[in-house]
This record gives C-alpha cells, sequence and structure tokens, in this order.
C-alpha cells in the first residue's frame, strides 16, 4: 500500500508541472492569437489610411499604436514597417523624382491615371497598374507575460533564425521576452505616394 501510495506521489509530482505549463502555454496561445487578430485590423487600417495620405512613417506607427492600445500586456516599442508593394524597380521604372524642403522622393501619382496609362506600353501596363497598389506587412513584438509559459517559449525564440523574430529579440532590450507577430494588407492608391530616395535600393547600389 505505501509502495502504491509512493509511485502514485511520483507520478503526481511528473504530471503536475506538464499539467501546468499546458495549462500556461494555452493562455499564452489564446493571448497571441487574440494579438494577431487585431494586428489584422490594425494594419488594415493602417495601409487604408497609407493610400491616402502618403503612408507617412511618423503616422503609420500612430495609427499602429492607436489600434492595438486596448490589447492588454503591450509594451512599447518600434513596428516594423516592411512595403512589400511597389517594388523598388517599380518604384524607379514608374515613380517620378521630386524634390520636397530639399528632400529627395519617388512620387507615385494617381491623377489621370487612364491618361497616364496610354502613354505606357501595352504590355507593361499591367505592371503599371500594379505599381498603383500599396501593400505593407507589419511585425508586431509581442511580450510573454504567462508564467512558465514565456520563460520556456522565450528559450526556443532566443535562438530563431527568422529575421523578424530577431528584430523582436533586439526589440526585448531586457525586458520580457517578446514574440513577433506578423500580418500583411493592401489597398489601391487613393493619393500620391512619396517614397525616400534611400529608401530605394538602386541597382547599382
Amino acid at each position: 500500500m505505501w509502495r502504491l501510495r509512493g509511485q502514485s506521489m511520483l507520478e503526481m509530482l511528473w504530471v503536475l508541472p506538464l499539467v501546468m505549463f499546458l495549462g500556461c502555454a494555452t493562455v499564452q496561445l489564446l493571448w497571441l492569437f487574440l494579438t494577431h487578430q487585431m494586428l489584422q485590423s490594425a494594419t488594415v487600417f493602417m495601409v487604408r489610411q497609407s493610400s491616402i495620405d502618403g503612408a507617412r512613417t511618423t503616422r503609420q506607427l500612430e495609427t499602429l499604436y492607436q489600434a492595438m492600445r486596448p490589447l492588454p500586456g503591450t509594451a512599447m516599442h518600434v513596428p516594423l514597417i516592411i512595403r512589400l508593394q511597389p517594388s523598388d524597380s517599380a518604384i524607379i521604372q514608374y515613380a517620378e523624382p521630386v524634390t520636397v524642403e530639399g528632400q529627395r522622393y519617388y512620387r507615385l501619382t494617381t491623377d489621370f491615371n487612364l491618361v497616364r496609362m496610354q502613354g505606357v506600353r501595352y504590355d507593361a501596363r499591367e505592371a503599371w497598374l500594379r505599381s498603383r497598389i500599396i501593400q505593407y506587412e507589419v511585425v508586431w513584438c509581442q511580450p510573454l507575460k504567462v508564467p512558465v509559459a514565456a520563460p520556456i517559449m522565450a528559450y526556443f525564440l532566443s535562438y530563431s533564425v527568422d529575421a523578424k523574430q530577431q528584430y523582436c529579440n533586439v526589440q526585448r532590450a531586457g525586458r520580457e521576452p517578446m514574440k513577433a507577430v506578423t500580418s500583411r494588407a493592401a489597398a489601391a492608391l487613393q493619393g500620391p505616394l512619396d517614397i525616400p530616395w534611400g529608401a530605394v535600393r538602386h541597382p547599382d547600389h
């Protein structure tokens, strides 16, 4: 009887930490799922706003912070905003170089699109139209705050070779471990888009 009772105690000592970890991991994963859902909505709103006001970085960050504010457990950091479309080659080919207040930009215009498209070769018109669609990817660094699960997840995330996760590892800076949560959205340009000259990679560089 004592042997059986001792065996049951050992089994409980082995099972209890596992159950605790699974419970904490479930809570943390649900938290990350909620983060992704909110980030998706925030990204859509940000991209639509960018299609109107010219995709100013400060405005994009303000929009993201405002949209993600209701999410519990966020930490102040700089989300990574990646332009996926138009591509650098499309910008160089179809945008107009302009100078605004001494700064050089590539400008994609939206006025008189039908007239402008008439000056584009027929086989290049599809690419020209695609250059008037913007797509961004947002990398949001969400702190892992659930006990038990967070340290274990952080250990594996610290060895991640994914560039987006590495970005969040740097953003951590002595705080809670952070998980990279990503989202994408696209929208047609409603106003002129100014891309800083230095943000475009040129073939000769």
